[in-house]
């Protein structure tokens, strides 16, 4: 009868410690998914990522679901997603259902940087674009484009002012060399109306001035000064 007893005690004591040890499991397990790995990753990304690399070779290239055929995505054991196209570009960032989704950097073939916020894989919210030489743009980005209020620096001057689908217009300043800057309305591509302004001189004024060729319109634009306005 005493063997009997201790018998069964002995098993009562292993089925209790196999439940606490389960339930120290479980809380490990909770606690792990809920912490951020280095302040970026969850455990839930890095699991998802190491089983994907298990039956994959992490260094091998796959094809995400809903993918154009001229891009593939690439995971090269790291924390960002990487986007290879066809035409040499290269997506570094968030993605989502295998398209530019979130924060992210990409590489243009042609020299150009874009790094900011994307939206249904186009440029979207706020971002830096920098391009090829060295000249950048900074601001708002909608669809694709540069819209909102920006601000655009190059060598010889700065723009600050709104952006309408890619182009300048319709209120901005330009500033100037020599504390010297610009005022201008800007429709279409076009200056409607603009004022030079620098201290210590008159004010002079410009109208319906292409800005095709910007560059050279603003380095320039003493040269479009209007001295008779009468017949404006």
């Amino acid at each position: 009868m005493f063997i009997t007893t201790v018998i069964q005690m002995s098993t009562l004591l292993k089925i209790i410690f196999f439940i606490v040890l389960a339930v120290v499991i479980i809380r490990y397990i909770k606690n792990m998914k809920k912490s951020v790995v280095g302040g970026k990753k969850t455990i839930n990304y890095l699991l998802k990522r190491n089983t994907k690399s298990f039956f994959k070779n992490r260094y091998n290239m796959f094809n995400m679901p809903n993918k154009k055929e001229d891009a593939k995505v690439y995971n090269i054991n790291c924390d960002e997603d990487v986007i290879r196209y066809a035409n040499g570009d290269i997506y570094k960032g968030q993605i989502k259902n295998g398209i530019r989704e979130g924060l992210g950097t990409c590489y243009f073939s042609n020299k150009d940087v874009y790094e900011g916020m994307w939206k249904n894989d186009k440029m979207e919210c706020v971002g830096k674009y920098v391009f090829a030489d060295k000249s950048f743009y900074s601001g708002d980005f909608k669809n694709g484009c540069k819209e909102g209020i920006g601000v655009f620096t190059c060598d010889d001057y700065k723009y600050i002012g709104q952006y309408y689908a890619d182009r300048k217009g319709r209120v901005g300043t330009f500033h100037l060399p020599e504390n010297a800057y610009l005022k201008v309305i800007i429709e279409n591509g076009t200056i409607i109306e603009g004022t030079y302004i620098r201290e210590g001189h008159k004010e002079e004024y410009i109208y319906n001035v292409d800005l095709s060729n910007e560059r050279e319109v603003i380095k320039n634009i003493r040269s479009y000064f209007v001295r008779d306005v009468s017949n404006i």
